[in-house]
């Protein structure tokens, strides 16, 4: 018996690594990537929080803080003149005093804004 000891050892150690890589494998595959899983969202969503305005346009949220501030400079010198629809960042205060973005919005502020570029 001492003799097989050893082979029966490695089989039953080969064996509980084996089960424990296929078990670590399965359990892998159900876990979505969270990155995948935020970026679904905010491709399903057409109303947007400034932290997610800010990972849709690909910014940090300190950039569209400035973004922000510059607008609410240019809305405060407008004076009732003409303006271009999409010249300020078009959003919705809410009472809190955070804001919402209208997602088709955006995309026609970026739009005009890119075309000045050109």
């Amino acid at each position: 018996m001492h003799k097989y000891s050893n082979t029966i050892c490695s089989l039953i150690l080969s064996a509980a690594i084996l089960g424990g890589c296929y078990l670590l494998a399965e359990r892998g595959e159900d876990k979505p990537d969270p990155a995948i899983q935020e970026q679904k969202v905010s491709e399903d969503k057409s109303i947007l929080t400034e932290s997610e305005l800010a990972d849709y346009l690909g910014i940090t949220r300190s950039e569209l803080q400035d973004i922000l501030e510059l607008d609410r400079k240019k809305r405060g010198n407008f004076n009732g003149n003409v303006y271009d629809t999409y010249s300020f960042l078009p959003r919705m205060e809410l009472p809190n005093r955070s804001y919402i973005f209208l997602k088709s919005e955006i995309e026609k502020w970026v739009e005009y804004h890119s075309s000045k570029l050109d």
